[in-house]
């Protein structure tokens, strides 16, 4: 079924109405153990909403255009199969999952969730999720992102279009792999204005070589001041793990991390970024304001110089596939405690003595 209010989209389920207040919310939710299926690849999307207070939850979403497109916040996206996996060619400026508002004060979970199968022959301006203007106030978290992984260019995007860069953001727990571009792109942040952090993410094999849209910006995690300059702050990214970032190397844009302009800085702390190469950087090329400490750098050559306590042995992963450290692994129980998770990417207490990357 598809539905076409006159807005000028078509959309299986629409919301025009939400919940009351954050404890009087409109709950569509599939049944435990069920399968509840909305939309299709002939719908353009498949949940439109303009409802606040309102929870999505264990359901099987599939669009043509976007699996979910929120036009206001306060909203929660929990444990939902999301999927694009034929969009329109040279579609741009939207995405599989898109949340966006006029209203900066509202907030947004997105937990749980798995985005697969989604893309084709889009715009660059097409990504798997993405967080556009207004959308602060965010938790997201426990999310796949990319498998069966058709084309798009960002799996992971933070960027504010119109209106002031983005704040309080909680990036954590997330697996990231395939995209043209970057893994986890904060475009638009201004720390200055309310915590910006990213941690206990395992991002592998993004931003690869075949990327077809010419010069873009391609590393595992990168921010960004919308314009250059307007923005101040730290990001915090720790205890996460960068894997194999940036095989797309036009512009000299690759790597691990990076800061794209300047404004808003980064501090990288109990990371561990794995390269094949030294043709694939640890951190991206002309990167400003990048500090910290106790991390593990492997496969393209020397430490960068501002990590006062690198480790610079091979991570010892337990297979190519998964992630985890070996016991024998150079990262474990060597990261710094000033700034660690409490808890690692499977709930493992990290204690006293925090490891390198996603698991403890």
């Amino acid at each position: 079924m598809t539905f076409d209010d006159g807005r000028s989209y078509k959309a299986a389920m629409s919301l025009d109405l939400g919940g009351r207040s954050a404890t009087s919310q409109l709950s569509i939710v599939g049944y435990p153990g069920g399968t509840v299926n909305v939309g299709s690849t002939s719908v353009d999307n498949g949940v439109k909403s303009w409802g606040k207070f309102t929870t999505i939850a264990n359901l099987n979403i599939v669009g043509k255009s976007s699996a979910i497109d929120s036009e206001v916040g306060n909203v929660r996206i929990i444990n939902n199969s999301l999927s694009c996996p034929a969009p329109p060619s040279g579609i741009g400026g939207t995405a599989c999952v898109l949340a966006e508002t006029t209203n900066p004060a509202e907030t947004w979970v997105f937990q749980g969730n798995n985005v697969h199968d989604t893309g084709g022959k889009v715009d660059k301006t097409y990504h798997a999720v993405y967080f556009s203007s207004g959308a602060n106030h965010a938790d997201v978290g426990w999310n796949t992102i990319g498998q069966n992984f058709k084309g798009y260019c960002r799996s992971l995007m933070f960027h504010a279009t119109t209106g002031s860069n983005q704040y309080d953001l909680h990036i954590h727990d997330n697996v990231i792999t395939g995209g043209y571009c970057d893994g986890i792109q904060l475009a638009s942040v201004n720390p200055s204005q309310g915590t910006v952090e990213v941690y206990n993410n395992v991002v592998a094999h993004v931003a690869i070589a075949s990327n077809p849209y010419g010069v873009a910006n391609e590393a595992g995690i990168a921010i960004n001041s919308d314009p250059a300059g307007s923005t101040s702050g730290t990001v915090q990214v720790y205890n996460n793990t960068v894997m194999d970032a940036g095989g797309y190397t036009l512009g000299n844009q690759n790597g691990c991390f990076g800061v794209i302009f300047a404004g808003a800085v980064i501090n990288l702390t109990n990371n561990i970024c794995v390269q094949p190469s030294a043709a694939q950087p640890y951190i991206q090329s002309k990167s400003q304001g990048v500090t910290g400490t106790n991390n593990l750098w492997s496969g393209a050559g020397a430490a960068p110089a501002f990590d006062p306590r690198p480790v610079t042995s091979a991570p010892s992963f337990v297979s190519t596939t998964n992630f985890a450290l070996q016991s024998s692994s150079a990262g474990k129980s060597a990261g710094a405690s000033s700034k660690a998770s409490q808890v690692d990417i499977v709930g493992d207490q990290r204690g006293s003595t925090p490891s390198m990357g996603a698991y403890q």
